[in-house]
């Protein structure tokens, strides 16, 4: 962590006392204490997350369990991940008009104005749970005109639907806390939600229930506990106005159709290789994917919490100190979050089957499929560098509001992913898929580099356009 404690770091944090900042210590101690802490609180929900995989995968099924128990298998974790990746699309669309808005325009606000702009993000949150709801409910009524044999698959999807809404609720709160720089009750947060959730998933497998819908049943009510608690404390700092409202939404509408574009094909990319082994091969084949991509996840912790941070961190920096600022804390950053996915990503590629084969009682599917081999996780793991680097390109096109930039560097993945498995000389399964994965992450983040570049280029010769003097003073 003290490779991004530096005083250029520091310089961009806004003026405002926290918590976390001790009386009388510089700057930079808040800004490791703040580190800490969005590490922590994205460290909790990844090792959910994570277990999650492996109880619903049936890596914690006894060998003498009662016939008939559910205790989770891969079939069930296929059906998981796919209905898992619907969700997160669901979040992709809520984060790109309400929580990344709120995160890049909240630096700009007066304090006195921030409860009304928190009070149209939360309205604009409702309102797209409030969709999310509505396409559940229809999709209960088509899904009989739908292909039969994706039956149980209809049925753990609209079990998630149900849930979605208090998913993008719940994402909204930690959004807003990080927002406005309150890292520790963001940790709180994540920590009392972990908490409730692990311990229901507890009570599944004591009962012998661990299925996908169960799982997702057990999100949806830990959610909901959190979110009262959270909406009792935080209510005094939200305040609703219609007019601020409108103008708020248009705003949002504008900045976010590319970032909804962007995080929808990023999230495409994540997981369409899901869907594809899920139709092409089986539930089973897609269930044992996911479990090697959850072993090449166990980086998330680290990429996901530093990247909290660097999303306000980059656009106050921007505001403050215009572009020298910004590629300054980008390359700190990048530089940090290089080191450390490439040291996991060699991890994998030499230990990654060890380890999957720990975490999850895969052998006898490989040895049907793979001569025994599984070189699936450690193919995952070199696409870390150019994830990691994606993140933090990310945090500095949406700083200077380039989202459009986001957008076509993750089509071009997309397309590239798209492209390695369907074209590939050899017939498709998980190795051609974790190839496809890698090509797409690889070509992802060259584009988001070279966006930034053109970024710069086109502030540098656009007319009229707030430049930053030698002093750091802003200019026009």
């Amino acid at each position: 962590m003290s490779n991004v404690t530096s005083d250029s770091v520091a310089d961009g944090l806004v003026n405002r006392k926290t918590d976390l900042e001790p009386a009388g210590d510089s700057v930079v101690s808040w800004v490791s204490a703040a580190l800490f802490w969005a590490l922590a609180a994205q460290g909790v929900v990844s090792l959910s997350r994570f277990l999650t995989t492996m109880t619903v995968g049936g890596s914690f099924a006894p060998a003498d369990a009662a016939e008939g128990a559910m205790l989770g298998s891969a079939i069930q974790l296929g059906y998981y991940a796919t209905a898992f990746s619907a969700l997160m699309i669901a979040v992709a669309i809520h984060e790109a008009f309400v929580t990344t808005p709120l995160t890049v325009f909240m630096q700009a606000r007066q304090e006195s104005a921030k409860r009304g702009f928190s009070g149209s993000m939360l309205m604009a949150s409702l309102g797209i749970a409030g969709l999310v709801l509505a396409g559940t409910l229809v999709f209960l009524v088509a899904k009989e005109l739908l292909p039969g044999q994706y039956m149980t698959l209809y049925h753990v999807l609209f079990f998630m639907g149900l849930i979605a809404p208090l998913q993008l609720l719940r994402e909204f709160s930690r959004r807003w806390l990080l927002a406005n720089l309150e890292v520790f009750p963001s940790a709180v947060f994540e920590l009392a939600y972990v908490t409730l959730y692990l311990s229901m998933l507890f009570a599944l497998v004591l009962m012998a229930n661990v299925t996908a819908v169960a799982a997702f049943v057990a999100i949806g009510i830990a959610n909901g506990i959190v979110l009262v608690a959270w909406w009792m404390h935080h209510r005094p700092r939200f305040e609703f106005s219609g007019e601020s409202r409108q103008s708020d939404l248009k705003r949002n509408f504008g900045y976010g159709k590319w970032v909804a574009g962007e995080n929808v094909c990023w999230n495409l990319t994540i997981y369409l290789c899901n869907w594809l082994l899920l139709i092409q091969i089986n539930e089973e084949s897609a269930g044992v994917f996911f479990a090697c991509f959850t072993i090449m996840l166990l980086a998330n912790p680290f990429l996901l919490g530093v990247c909290s941070l660097l999303g306000p961190k980059s656009a106050a920096e921007f505001h403050g100190n215009g572009w020298n600022g910004l590629m300054r804390i980008l390359f700190q950053y990048a530089m940090l979050v290089l080191v450390v996915m490439t040291m996991i990503a060699a991890f994998l590629w030499f230990r990654g089957e060890w380890l999957t084969s720990v975490l999850f009682d895969y052998a006898p599917f490989f040895e049907r499929n793979y001569g025994g081999s599984n070189r699936v996780t450690g193919l995952l793991g070199l696409s870390l560098p150019f994830m990691g680097l994606s993140f933090v390109l990310t945090a500095g096109l949406q700083a200077v509001q380039k989202p459009i930039y986001c957008f076509v560097s993750s089509l071009v993945g997309l397309l590239v992913l798209l492209g390695v498995f369907t074209f590939s000389t050899t017939e498709p399964d998980l190795l051609t898929a974790a190839w496809s994965f890698v090509c797409a992450m690889g070509a992802n983040m060259l584009c988001r580099v070279l966006f930034l570049i053109k970024a710069k280029s086109d502030v540098a010769h656009s007319p009229g356009t707030p430049t930053v003097n030698a002093a750091g003073t802003k200019a026009i």
